[in-house]
């Protein structure tokens, strides 16, 4: 298992991935970085856990949607290929980290907040 250095909205956060998964996560971190930057250009100013915390339910709404266009799809037709799924898959356990990393921040935050 390695690890990974991402820049997320301009903080760098260090995450463990498996072997060979670098890459693919560094296009998944450069993805939400997108998306939260984008957000922030909508929104104006607001906090950093604000601003991950949308993105990060945006992002679940649409692997929502995907979920049940998918289930659709497998009740019209005899199934759809593997890698879709693989890729979904691979979407989840992607977010998954990605709110991992924001709740353990946030739990940061809370504690330093309660410090003061």
């Amino acid at each position: 298992m390695g690890t990974l250095h991402i820049a997320i909205y301009g903080r760098d956060y260090q995450v463990a991935c498996d072997d060979g998964e670098e890459e693919n996560l560094r296009l998944l971190a450069h993805e939400l970085d997108d998306r939260v930057r984008q957000l922030g250009y909508r929104m104006g100013p607001a906090q950093e856990n604000l601003m991950l915390v949308l993105t990060a339910l945006t992002m679940v709404d649409e692997i929502a949607d995907l979920r049940r266009e998918l289930e659709n799809r497998e009740v019209g037709e005899e199934g759809i290929h593997k890698n879709q799924k693989d890729k979904l898959i691979r979407v989840e356990e992607a977010m998954a980290m990605t709110l991992e990393e924001i709740s353990l921040r946030i739990e940061k935050i809370a504690e330093q907040i309660e410090l003061v």
